[in-house]
């Protein structure tokens, strides 16, 4: 079963001006959440690290880290991040909200719906728990039940462009590409701005689905360009890369996404696979074992058969 690219929404707390010289913690705090604002995820976190050195139980520092981090890909950062600030304020709506997101990302769709639940309960207009809601009832197996939920809020609403996004990630999901791509065209006639990033590369998934690489790209491409530091987008673009052929791209690609993100087997099993069609065989082995280490059974597999000794041809 496929997995969703799942989108976040987050309220950035305000920054402030501060003077020359030495930075007081809150002045530093707002450093970090300005830079998170513009999507400085890598910056953010620099900074918010600043901040916990010296108040380990900020809460807005620890939120703030969790969500930045969940931006680049490091979910078992993100995870540790909002427990820390849940802690501190059981209540904290953008903690549980990014647990939520952090336990769907790794398929614990249970728990994940409690913590999409937590938030509806205390703000039942919540989007983006909705979204996620309907995501962990689908995968789940209660296909038939998310699909009716997405589809009675678009009845209830029809000018909310998450509403179409939604469906359009659960067609994605089916393999129903073209319904897909209605429905993210609609999301975006309706609100281009609204969930832009997330959009625009399940968007890249759906061409790629119906082999309209070059929309793909563009797509793809896009979604880098809004979110230059997510690691998710530039894996994307390499499998489109890898699709059409073009293995040296495909490197480039997923060498950014191991770097944003070193916890992901499946790209490390993706790049070997990159240089292996390269005939670079050192780096595929090299790629093949680290993922194979972290439970990569395809990757094991590779190894076996062509790690162990000389590797003549593809």
């Amino acid at each position: 079963m496929k997995r969703v690219i799942l989108a976040i929404a987050f309220t950035v707390f305000a920054s402030y001006v501060f003077p020359q010289g030495a930075l007081p913690v809150d002045s530093i705090l707002a450093v970090a959440n300005q830079k998170l604002g513009y999507k400085d995820y890598l910056g953010s976190i620099r900074e918010y690290n600043r901040v916990l050195r010296m108040q380990p139980k900020n809460v807005v520092a620890n939120q703030n880290r969790a969500f930045a981090k969940f931006q680049v890909g490091d979910q078992n950062g993100a995870l540790t991040d909002a427990q820390a600030a849940i802690k501190i304020d059981p209540k904290n709506r953008q903690a549980h909200f990014i647990i939520g997101e952090v336990l769907s990302g790794q398929q614990k769709y249970d728990q994940a719906l409690k913590e999409y639940q937590s938030v509806l309960k205390a703000e039942p207009g919540n989007l983006d728990a909705f979204r996620g809601e309907v995501f962990c009832t689908y995968f789940m197996g209660n296909e038939k039940e998310a699909f009716n939920m997405v589809d009675n809020a678009i009845q209830k609403d029809k000018s909310q462009s998450m509403f179409f996004y939604v469906r359009g990630v659960l067609n994605n999901s089916r393999g129903k590409y073209s319904r897909a791509l209605d429905d993210f065209n609609k999301a975006l006639e309706l609100n281009p701005g609204d969930n832009a990033f997330n959009v625009y590369l399940n968007r890249g998934v759906a061409y790629m689905g119906v082999e309209e690489n070059d929309h793909a790209k563009d797509d793809l491409s896009k979604a880098i360009e809004l979110q230059p530091d997510n690691a998710s987008a530039y894996h994307s673009r390499g499998r489109l890369f890898y699709n059409m052929k073009q293995y040296d791209d495909a490197v480039k690609d997923f060498t950014r996404s191991v770097e944003l993100n070193p916890n992901n087997d499946v790209t490390y099993y993706n790049l070997g696979m990159a240089y292996y069609r390269l005939e670079d065989f050192k780096n595929a082995c090299e790629n093949f074992r680290k993922s194979c280490s972290m439970g990569n059974q395809n990757a094991c597999k590779m190894v076996v058969m062509n790690c162990t000794g000389p590797i003549t041809g593809k």
